[in-house]
C-alpha cells in the first residue's frame, strides 16, 4: 500500500531507517570513521532527519512515499523539484525485503498518481537493480552522467527520464 507524507507530521522516521539501514551504515563508516558503529549510523540518520526537516520538506512539491506491507514500511523514495520537473531519489528496499517488487510496485505507484510532469532519476552505473524497476516503469536513460541537487557533475551516474502525460 502507498503513503504519501509531505511533511514530518506524521512521517514514521524511525520505521522508515530500517530501509535505509545500509546506506546509513555506510554514509556513517566514511562521514564519521574515528566513532563506534552505532554512532555513526545515528549521525548519519541524524544529518538525514535534518535534511529531511530543513530542506526537502520546505521545498514545494517535494513528496516522501512509502510502501507499505500491513503496517511496515519496505520501500522508500523521495520526489523532490528538480530542473523543468521532478526528481525521483533515495529509492530504497530493506535488505529482507528486496526481490519481491516493492520497489517497482512503490515507484509505478507514485508514476500512476501524478498529474503530468516531467521525472528524473540520477542511478548509479553499477545499480543493476534500480536500473530494472526504472526501466520496467518506463524510465529511459537520457545521459551517462548526472548533475545532482547541489549542482554537482558526476560521471558515475546516469540520468534517467520519464514523461508523464
Amino acid at each position: 500500500m502507498l503513503r504519501e507524507y509531505q511533511s514530518l507530521k506524521d512521517f514514521p522516521f524511525s520505521a522508515v531507517m530500517s530501509i535505509y539501514e545500509e546506506t546509513n551504515r555506510k554514509t556513517g563508516k566514511s562521514r564519521y570513521p574515528d566513532e563506534l558503529p552505532e554512532r555513526q549510523v545515528a549521525l548519519a540518520e541524524g544529518e538525514l532527519y535534518n535534511y529531511l526537516r530543513d530542506v526537502f520538506f520546505s521545498q514545494p512539491g517535494a513528496k516522501y512515499y512509502l510502501w507499505l506491507v500491513g503496517d511496515r514500511p519496505v520501500s522508500a523514495l523521495r520526489i523532490e523539484p528538480y530542473r523543468d520537473g521532478f526528481l525521483v531519489s533515495a529509492m530504497e528496499t530493506a535488505p529482507e525485503s528486496r526481490s519481491h517488487g516493492y520497489a517497482k510496485a512503490l515507484l509505478q505507484a507514485v508514476i500512476h498518481g501524478m498529474v503530468p510532469v516531467l521525472l528524473y532519476s540520477h542511478i548509479h552505473h553499477r545499480n543493476a537493480a534500480s536500473i530494472a524497476v526504472h526501466t520496467a516503469c518506463g524510465f529511459r536513460k537520457i545521459r551517462d552522467c548526472a548533475v545532482t541537487l547541489d549542482g554537482t557533475f558526476t560521471s558515475k551516474m546516469g540520468t534517467y527520464f520519464l514523461e508523464i502525460q
